[in-house]
């Protein structure tokens, strides 16, 4: 826990984007700002942080109808010293059918937070315990540990295999996809 307690960090993902007004085209388009919480980890010396795509993409809003304006990454860090500092960051890349995304942070320095530990999910059987260290919602809840059991890797539903996907055998805490 201690060693990979600081491999992991906050991101806020703020959008600014437009959707068509309810009255009609002849009315101007309506400005909306959401933003969303998740959790991140550093997987290498060069800032870049794997977190889950729906944390930097809006997907629950129909494609098509809206405009994106701005998007915004804020990296919220804990520091060795216990102090917090908020990077800026950019969007890498995404691959939403497997929900994973890359961030970067911007300008961080190397000593300002470790790389985490990555496992081999070819290893992962069902019944096996995993554990978690995420920040969940509310930046101030940096440093969650939760544990779960593995439900099923890669399980047929229907006549579609899903792959690359583990199930675990409890739900994770609201912010720890």
């Amino acid at each position: 826990y201690e060693q990979n307690k600081r491999g992991v960090c906050t991101i806020i993902t703020t959008f600014v984007y437009d959707v068509p007004n309810p009255m009609g085209k002849m009315f101007d388009k309506i400005e909306h700002t959401r933003s969303i919480h998740g959790t991140g980890s550093f997987i290498d010396g060069h800032g870049n942080i794997l977190t889950v795509a729906h944390c930097v993409t809006l997907e629950n809003v129909p494609e098509g109808k809206f405009t994106i304006k701005k998007r915004q990454f804020l990296i919220a860090v804990l520091k060795p010293d216990g102090s917090r500092k908020i990077y800026e960051g950019k969007l890498i890349g995404t691959n939403k059918s497997v929900d994973l995304a890359i961030i970067q942070a911007m300008n961080i320095k190397e000593s300002d937070y470790a790389v985490i530990d990555i496992g081999n999910s070819d290893d992962l059987r069902a019944g096996q315990m995993v554990y978690a260290i995420a920040s969940p919602i509310d930046p101030t809840l940096y440093g969650s540990f939760w544990t779960a059991s593995i439900g099923f890797v890669n399980r047929n539903v229907g006549n579609e295999a899903i792959s690359y996907r583990i199930q675990l055998a409890r739900s994770a805490a609201s912010g720890n996809s």
